[in-house]
């Protein structure tokens, strides 16, 4: 299998309809964009940081001028973001503590591919479950959060009778990066959650050949779960959401508004939801409107 040299962070936005890839290399060390191929049969993939990118990461860290980061007198010390003192302690922990080496082989316990689907260059985690029938499950993870945030979670949903379940119970599980996040490829221009969702429906269906599947979403994974149970129903057996994001006609999300008939209770809901929305999504105005000004 080929070893593939991969950068350790990714940034992106997945910004209310749209994916702008921020910085970001694609997983052969150079930067990419989405090409116009034609779907590939998936190819094993794993993580290889060289030694030299990890020693200069840990220098850029040691040598952060700390002086020029103070918190204006008076002001509460996460007033206008992180606090100094807890951006020490991180970065000490990364310095002196973090175990790169252990991550990378943690993130390499899971077998991942990467493929060509609709011109699409995606990574994704793919464990095929004990017995004669498991059940398809695919599970799209959204930023800030990655496929590895489900790597415990893998072998427990595939293989339940390890765990003292049943062979019965046993998923086969796909989870899929974003385009623009993670593994995946960097996508040409910004690409919003319907698309995704056919992306992974093609991946699915086309590329892995599971005709019906339940599928998981969290953050900005749930929109695209979303669009794939209202646009895919023929294939979608079942969806779960740990974020909710539809909402009545006329009183879309982090809007204030509510529709017509509203209880009290769901009218302060909005009024609250609104109200940290102002205080803390700056940095999705930023990444909706001016996606390459954090690169």
């Amino acid at each position: 299998m080929p070893r593939h040299e991969a950068p350790i962070t990714r940034r992106g936005a997945l910004c209310g309809v749209a994916v702008t890839v921020l910085a970001a290399k694609s997983i052969n060390g150079v930067l990419g964009q989405m090409t116009a191929s034609t779907d590939k049969v998936p190819t094993p993939f794993w993580v290889a940081v060289e030694q030299g990118k990890l020693d200069a990461i840990v220098r850029r860290v040691r040598e952060f001028p700390w002086g020029a980061f103070t918190v204006p007198p008076g002001a509460d010390e996460w007033r206008y973001g992180p606090s100094p003192a807890f951006m020490r302690e991180l970065c000490a922990h990364w310095i002196e503590r973090y175990d790169w080496r252990g991550q990378e082989a943690a993130i390499n316990a899971v077998p991942q591919f990467t493929t060509q689907v609709s011109g699409a260059s995606l990574h994704f985690v793919h464990e095929r479950g004990s017995g004669p029938s498991p059940r398809p499950l695919l599970i799209v993870p959204g930023w800030p959060y990655s496929f590895h945030s489900y790597s415990n979670t893998v072998e427990r949903l595939a293989h339940p009778e390890r765990f003292g379940g049943r062979v019965e119970d046993a998923f086969s599980v796909v989870i899929p990066s974003i385009p623009g996040f993670g593994f995946s490829g960097r996508p040409a221009a910004p690409m919003g959650p319907r698309r995704v969702a056919e992306l992974f429906d093609n991946l699915m269906v086309g590329t892995l050949g599971y005709e019906r599947y339940m599928a998981h979403g969290g953050d900005w994974g749930a929109p695209i779960v979303d669009f794939l149970g209202f646009s895919r129903p023929e294939h979608i057996t079942g969806v779960h959401l740990t974020m909710v994001l539809v909402r009545a006609d006329g009183a879309p999300a982090l809007s204030g508004k509510m529709a017509p008939g509203a209880s009290e209770a769901e009218q302060a809901f909005a009024g609250a939801e609104i109200a940290v929305w102002v205080k803390e999504g700056a940095y999705a105005q930023l990444a909706a409107t001016k996606p390459l000004s954090p690169a």
